[in-house]
């Protein structure tokens, strides 16, 4: 029996958009996960994932190969490529989307947890602390950050975390 199913809201979308669907197959001795390209030339060709995440992957790969620079599309595989474990797939993600986006503070986050997660602790700070300056303020997501685990003992990490609690209770003040 052949069912449809929603993967993931933004692959499904990205799917539709191109005139293609996600469909899940149980079958006596086959299980898995099919993206069929519904006749589309921006399409991948049917092909049969044990993983969700690997088709989703294939469906972003497919998609940024006719649109490279698509900023949704390239923020969504390198999480994905994170999620599982591709980490320096991941970083190539990341220090593209700062290339085009370089004054975004979460681009230059995600680029920073890309670079802990490869035990780059100094590029890993430097892309922190100029998420800071542009004005990322999650400071309880930071903290909390499995990703920054490797740089969380540097001293230039405090240093960080101290700059953004300031800005924030600065900026709570001039709120009041």
């Amino acid at each position: 029996m052949i069912q449809y199913v929603t993967v993931a809201g933004f692959c499904s979308s990205y799917c539709e958009h191109y005139g293609g669907t996600i469909k899940k197959y149980k079958m006596r001795r086959t299980k898995g996960y099919q993206l069929n390209p519904g006749g589309g030339e921006n399409f991948p060709s049917a092909r049969l994932f044990d993983n969700p995440l690997d088709l989703e992957i294939d469906l972003l790969e497919s998609v940024l190969d006719k649109i490279p620079d698509d900023i949704q599309a390239l923020s969504a595989l390198g999480q994905l490529y994170t999620q599982r474990g591709n980490h320096e797939k991941g970083l190539e993600v990341d220090r593209k989307l700062c290339r085009l986006r370089p004054d975004d503070p979460t681009v230059n986050y995600n680029l920073a947890c890309s670079l802990s997660l490869l035990e780059k602790n100094g590029e890993a700070l430097d892309a922190l602390s100029k998420a800071v300056d542009l004005g990322y303020s999650d400071y309880v997501h930071m903290r909390s950050d499995k990703d920054l685990d490797n740089i969380r003992p540097e001293p230039r990490y405090k240093q960080i975390v101290k700059r953004l609690l300031v800005r924030i209770k600065s900026s709570r003040a001039s709120a009041e």
